[in-house]
């Protein structure tokens, strides 16, 4: 699709006047109507970055937002019971702690991002940022930080989840393979601070 966003994405928003950042906000909730298929209509938002803004979940957007959550936690915990040389390397009970998400604008919010840097249409212009970490220095023995984005159909496409396990971050990314919405990686930060891949889905097509 052709471009269609009439600003500069080079500025910062800080530099913006409120009528121009009003003007951007105002745009990016227009053009999110073009995506009808997304579970969220667009509501009112602000300026996050220079073509995405962002608000708090309300109660029924949780709700919907909570059902999605216990899906890729249940792909987890289903990972380990088919891989057994992956759970070799990490702890048991691994999960994502839904009934402790921290329902701000900071730490778990919307993000629509109809536009692309490139000002042309996004194919996943709705997200969810969150996170179940309510005090950095009281940490539960299980906490998780993500991110899942929506596609133009309607579903969600694509997802990272960090799931913290005594101090260690346990990093999940989903996508789509062929038809099916699958994990497709995992990562944890090795002993040169780098990501060790524990597990590719690639793995699984290769002939060994």
């Amino acid at each position: 699709m052709s471009s269609e966003w009439p600003f500069d994405n080079n500025i910062n928003i800080a530099d913006l006047t409120a009528q121009q950042r009003h003007e951007r906000e105002l745009y990016i909730q227009n053009a999110m109507g073009i995506f009808s298929r997304l579970p969220f209509r667009a509501g009112d938002s602000q300026l996050y970055r220079p073509n995405v803004s962002i608000k708090p979940l309300n109660l029924n957007e949780r709700q919907t937002f909570e059902l999605e959550l216990y899906t890729l936690s249940d792909h987890i915990e289903r990972f380990y019971q088919n891989r057994k040389a992956v759970l070799e390397h990490l702890p048991g009970g691994l999960y994502i702690p839904v009934d402790r998400v921290v329902y701000d604008t900071i730490q778990t919010h919307i993000e629509y991002w109809p536009f692309t840097n490139a000002g042309r249409y996004n194919s996943l212009p709705f997200r969810i940022h969150y996170s179940t970490v309510r005090d950095a220095s009281h940490l539960n023995p299980i906490e998780s930080t993500g991110e899942l984005r929506w596609g133009i159909d309607g579903n969600v496409c694509a997802a990272t989840v960090r799931i913290f396990a005594n101090g260690i971050c346990f990093t999940y990314s989903f996508g789509v393979i062929g038809r099916t919405f699958a994990i497709t990686k995992l990562e944890t930060p090795s002993y040169d601070g780098k990501q060790a891949l524990l597990y590719s889905s690639a793995w699984d097509y290769m002939d060994w």
